[in-house]
């Protein structure tokens, strides 16, 4: 409390104990200083040296007691005794607990117990003790408690004093026990005392022992502010503190406590939707099929999350959104990329699309190591480009992870289309500041019959012309408005072999493949899974036309 002091020489002195006037509750004063015993801090009105005061985690006070003893000389008659009796609870606060401490007799014939609590059958409530003999000076034993010069047993709950008594010395005697003259009682603390043999002829009648008061504010007047509950009438120990908040104190802590459960369960539900709608977006994005599939890995969003570092590394913009560096449980790097947005139209060909995908095993494809549903667009897992793209190889500086998504097979001619004139031409599809390769390529074609001003000039020799002019003309075919006029990926396939064919037989001066139409050929591509796989045609027919071009062996 302000004002008032808080430690007394090595000893704390906290609340509500207190050293002077309305500095403590009743019951708990303490003085500082004064007694005959010690000049540190006893109980108020005793000699009662105490040695700690603890609040939490449980009520406690540690105190010094002095032993019970009563000594004779050789004939047995007495000399003297103390019953050890302390009066240190006028107020009823104090138990001496029951669990942390024990009594001990010492003596070679003797019987010595205490007793407690208001009168029942008898004058007391409590009695406990034990008894001790010796049959010679030999007998005890150092370290043996067992009733040979020792004995010990716990105290029952509700001891409120310090009283010992012994048997009557008629029935007790003690002549010619010079080994042994006196006959102690005392509580003290659990494992503080060892027994001694030497302590039967020399413990000091005035040894005192560390024992532990178990304390509470009782409801009995003594304070208006805070009040007691006992673990039970007839057990009051371990004490529990009940403590009585004033109005406004109750009302803060009940609408705390409101809030925090209110934040709960706002926070428990917040996350059964969160379940509620990945499970949607699972079923949505195709998961009931795709689960099936042997070849790819489904990862949850916490997994991808993880994989991505929560999107910490950005390799690049798709054309569908951002590109992130990925790194899977056995350290290998992937790229993890947005998809389209898949309804139920397109869930169908989403699936199929991504099973397909997991199937392709081609060393110039990029293979899809796996997907995530549990997101309203799905996410693309793909083994990482660790040599850089068909875009870098071709366009040199600033190195991006490009991929088209997922689009139909007449999306998929028209972008090959694309890609087909990147290759012959060296340029990009948007190059100089607002120049459309598409569109000027497509002009020159018109007005020349040929995309011969546009190749790249270091593989346009006279030898690869014709065929870098058909692979203009198939590029012009795929890039038409009407996807009806497009050629499907099978034709496309078909005349790159062809033209790649003709390439190893020399055969490229003579004809065109766009003349041999209805012709079979044993490696043409039967499905549009192998589509991908044969347009490596193309590029093998560039980069075999050029050796000092360094292209991707596709």
């Amino acid at each position: 409390m302000p004002g008032c002091q808080t430690r007394c020489g090595d000893v704390d002195i906290p609340f509500p104990f207190g050293v002077g006037v309305n500095c403590s509750l009743p019951g708990f004063e303490i003085s500082c200083g004064v007694g005959a015993a010690t000049t540190g801090p006893v109980l108020a009105g005793t000699d009662i040296a105490v040695l700690n005061l603890t609040v939490m985690p449980r009520p406690e006070a540690r105190v010094l007691l002095p032993v019970a003893w009563q000594c004779f000389n050789s004939t047995g008659d007495s000399t003297g005794f103390s019953y050890g009796t302390v009066r240190f609870n006028p107020a009823g606060v104090y138990r001496i607990s029951d669990t942390h401490n024990e009594l001990f007799v010492l003596g070679c014939n003797t019987l010595v117990y205490t007793n407690s609590g208001p009168p029942g059958r008898l004058p007391y409530t409590f009695y406990t003790g034990c008894m001790t003999f010796c049959n010679d000076s030999g007998s005890a034993k150092d370290g043996r408690c067992a009733g040979v010069g020792c004995c010990h047993v716990d105290i029952p709950p509700g001891l409120t004093d310090n009283w010992m008594e012994f048997g009557s010395p008629s029935t007790w005697s003690h002549a010619d026990q010079e080994f042994s003259p006196c006959d102690y009682g005392f509580i003290v603390e659990k494992g503080y005392y060892t027994f001694r043999a030497s302590d039967l002829a020399n413990m000091p009648v005035s040894q005192t022992m560390p024992l532990r008061l178990d304390w509470a504010i009782r409801n009995n007047g003594s304070s208006s502010s805070m009040s007691m509950s006992c673990a039970a009438a007839k057990k009051t120990s371990p004490v529990k503190i009940l403590v009585v908040f004033p109005l406004a104190a109750q009302l803060a802590l009940g609408i705390t406590l409101g809030l925090s459960l209110l934040i709960v369960a706002i926070l428990v539900t917040l996350m059964v939707i969160h379940k509620r709608r990945m499970n949607e977006y699972f079923k949505k994005n195709g998961g009931s099929v795709l689960k099936k599939v042997e070849s790819i890995k489904i990862f949850t969003k916490d997994e991808l999350n993880k994989i991505t570092k929560n999107n910490s590394e950005v390799l690049g913009q798709g054309g569908f959104g951002k590109v992130y560096k990925g790194t899977l449980e056995d350290s290998s790097m992937v790229a993890v990329k947005s998809s389209i947005e898949v309804n139920e139209e397109r869930k169908e060909d989403f699936t199929n699309e991504v099973t397909i995908q997991s199937q392709m095993i081609h060393r110039n494809i990029l293979k899809l190591v796996g997907c995530c549903l549990e997101v309203d667009v799905p996410m693309l897992v793909y083994e990482f480009a660790t040599k850089g793209s068909l875009q870098d190889i071709l366009h040199g500086e600033d190195p991006v992870f490009m991929k088209t998504g997922l689009l139909t097979q007449k999306s998929d001619v028209y972008s090959f289309g694309a890609v087909l004139l990147e290759l012959i031409s060296r340029k990009k599809i948007v190059y100089g500041k607002n120049n459309s390769l598409i569109m000027d390529f497509c002009r020159v074609y018109e007005k020349e019959g040929s995309g011969r001003a546009m190749l790249d000039v270091d593989i346009a020799t006279e030898e690869n012309i014709f065929i870098l002019d058909e692979i203009g003309k198939l590029a012009i075919d795929c890039l038409k408005d009407d996807v009806n006029d497009r050629p499907d990926m099978n034709e496309v396939a078909e005349q790159l072999v062809m033209l790649r064919r003709d390439r190893k037989y020399g055969k490229s001066q003579n004809k065109s493949p766009r003349h041999s139409e209805g012709i079979a050929t044993s490696d043409s591509p039967r499905s549009f899974a192998t589509d991908t796989t044969n347009s490596s045609a193309t590029i093998s027919l560039i980069s075999s036309a050029t050796p000092s071009r360094e292209l991707p062996d596709l």
